[in-house]
């Protein structure tokens, strides 16, 4: 796979994706979402679907960036879990920086200085954000 120009790639050459974190604007989790939605058919809110794939993003994330990240995670229902959105996988407990979350508290981000994934409670709190390319 070929990446769009400012986007990096990740994962094996079978199941590559790019990604590309935004510093600006800032912007809400949803608003997040929908700038990387707008951006065209093979576009997404970034997330990730393996931890091999998380740990090569977040690596580059803590070095690149200070502050916290919105990622695509969100509360489901239907597996009393939070998923990434990209597939509804739930989210790998090594991933969270804090206990598992069993009840749906907020968005999802990437916190700067660890790069782990953290709640916000409030989700209009404008942060840089990750999109993905597939």
């Amino acid at each position: 796979m070929v990446c769009p120009d400012g986007f990096s790639k990740s994962g094996s050459a079978a199941q590559s994706c790019c990604y590309k974190a935004f510093d600006s604007p800032r912007l809400s989790w949803q608003a997040s979402h929908d700038h990387c939605l707008a951006l065209g058919p093979r576009y997404s809110f970034g997330g990730f679907e393996t931890v091999d794939e998380w740990n090569t993003i977040r690596t580059e994330i803590n070095a690149n960036f200070a502050t916290n990240m919105w990622v695509a995670v969100e509360w489901n229902d239907a597996c009393n879990a939070y998923v990434w959105l990209n597939g509804d996988i739930p989210v790998e407990e090594s991933m969270w920086g804090i206990p598992v979350p069993t009840s749906n508290s907020g968005c999802v981000y990437l916190k700067g200085s660890s790069a782990m994934l953290h709640i916000a409670i409030y989700c209009s709190s404008p942060n840089p954000f990750l999109c993905e390319y597939s």
